[in-house]
């Protein structure tokens, strides 16, 4: 072709173009080639290297160009090269590594630009690492706290430039969660909380009530913790917590532990050191040993609004105890607690040491019927604060269906939460429907026999004044039930 208007001709023209720094020219030029041969590999390549100099909608056009020039020709590694840089100038990293991965297999082996294409590929390999790090504070720590704090913590040694980037963050380290960690050594969870503490400022933390661990919070000085979760460890000695406490407790508002600690020893200690407690949630936990009356005097009362007793062995008489120690509590729940029974006495003074008392959560299906024999059901109703609870959560309290039914004529007023649903009381229509519910779907739960009272079962009549009481007999057998060796 040696006319003007020949295929090699305006290549040279589309060549002077580019010399000239006019790529628009260039780029129109090329397009008339391409439209003489659509599957001319020069004028593919030059136009996609064209594209590359423009900044409007035909620079979009130049990973079309390289990639039908490819189909052309699958072994040049010149392509895969301007390939790779049109997909970076995209910012898409991942894909420009992945397709130089694959030209190291379809390039010949003599190809000059074979060594090139292995450097580049090494080299990118470690910047597509590092891409993370090159981004803006604010975007790292976006990403990286929708991570649970265990896989933040592997960040740290993938290298050294993404430790020193991400330990710059304080934010992503205030709050602390070692409870999937049950697995690690208590020496190496608080080697950990020790840098972490000097690196920012904790606000909640959640670990395993290790010896190690406290002695870390104590010795790092973590006076800025706001919210603590202490799950199930090892033994700890509560004169070691006790210390922390006075050391370090002054600013927590929230406590939640997990472990078998004596009940009254830590509401003592908080009732000394953690001025700033509003919330307070003890799984698994034991009333050892009682408060004198002297010692309850002398307490300061808690600013506890939010109490949960969840799982612990406690008798009914100090659970009035734990109660009458947070007169401002709102919400109380008490579940699956052993050695409780709701007796009419009992429960009565409970309620009234809860004078705030909104929401309560009553869940102890294992021991509640024995004391909710007929003969106490109308002090228990009594009992219920029900004009000033605005929740009643009953569910998994059994009782039959005929109880049940009494709690439509009881309460009306609050939320009522039974049978799966919560019924508006104060609404004659929502007791309606609640009574329907309870007709219609819930069946009569046997009452077992008692198993506490076992083959010395004891007459549960009127109280005898010169006897012990009928409820200090039935925590006398509890105790020789479930616990023996801990009656006092």
């Amino acid at each position: 072709m040696t006319t003007i208007g020949g295929i090699q001709d305006r290549l040279d023209i589309a060549a002077l173009h580019l010399l000239e720094s006019a790529p628009g020219p260039a780029y129109d030029t090329l397009t008339s080639v391409l439209n003489l041969e659509p599957n001319h590999p020069t004028a593919l390549k030059l136009r996609a290297e064209t594209a590359l100099r423009l900044y409007d909608k035909r620079r979009e056009t130049a990973l079309d160009d390289i990639e039908a020039a490819l189909r052309v020709n699958a072994n040049s590694g010149a392509l895969y090269l301007l390939q790779n840089q049109i997909l970076l100038s995209r910012n898409e990293y991942s894909e420009a590594n992945k397709r130089l991965k694959k030209a190291l297999f379809c390039v010949f082996h003599d190809d000059p630009q074979l060594a090139e294409l292995r450097d580049l590929y090494e080299w990118q390999s470690v910047k597509e690492l590092n891409y993370l790090v090159t981004m803006p504070t604010e975007v790292i720590y976006h990403i990286l706290r929708q991570l649970p704090f265990k896989y933040r913590v592997r960040c740290l040694a993938v290298s050294r430039r993404w430790r020193d980037t991400f330990r710059s963050i304080p934010d992503l380290w205030r709050d602390p969660d070692y409870i999937e960690c049950r697995n690690s050594r208590s020496a190496s969870i608080a080697q950990s909380l020790a840098t972490l503490i000097k690196w920012t400022d904790l606000r909640t933390l959640s670990v395993s009530l290790t010896t190690p661990v406290i002695e870390a919070l104590v010795r790092e000085k973590c006076r800025t913790l706001t919210q603590v979760c202490f799950a199930h460890g090892d033994h700890v000695d509560q004169l070691v917590l006790q210390l922390a406490m006075r050391d370090i407790g002054s600013t927590w508002r929230k406590v939640e532990i997990d472990n078998t600690i004596d009940v009254a020893f830590f509401f003592y200690a908080a009732a000394m050191y953690c001025p700033a407690l509003t919330e307070l949630v003890i799984h698994f936990g034991r009333w050892i040993h009682s408060l004198s009356p002297t010692m309850q005097s002398l307490m300061k009362p808690l600013k506890v609004t939010k109490l949960s007793l969840l799982h612990c062995d406690i008798y009914s008489r100090t659970l009035i105890n734990a109660v009458s120690l947070c007169p401002d509590v709102v919400d109380l729940t008490v579940q699956d607690n052993q050695l409780i029974t709701f007796q009419s006495r009992s429960f009565d003074d409970m309620l009234r040491a809860a004078k705030n008392l909104k929401r309560l959560t009553l869940r102890c299906p294992s021991l509640v019927i024995t004391a909710m024999q007929n003969n106490n059901l109308d002090t228990f109703f009594r009992a219920l604060p029900f004009n000033r609870l605005d929740v009643l959560d009953i569910q998994g309290f059994q009782l039959t269906r005929e109880n049940l039914l009494r709690f439509a004529d009881e309460m009306h007023t609050g939320m009522l939460i039974c049978c799966g649903e919560s019924f508006a009381m104060q609404d004659r229509p929502e007791r309606n429907r609640f009574k329907n519910v309870v007709k219609e779907s819930f069946r009569d739960i046997v009452v077992p026999q008692p198993r506490l009272i076992r083959s010395h079962m004891i007459e549960i009549g009127s109280d005898d004044e010169d006897d012990e009481s009928y409820e200090e007999r039935i925590d006398r057998y509890l105790m020789e039930d479930y616990a023996p060796g801990l009656y006092y």
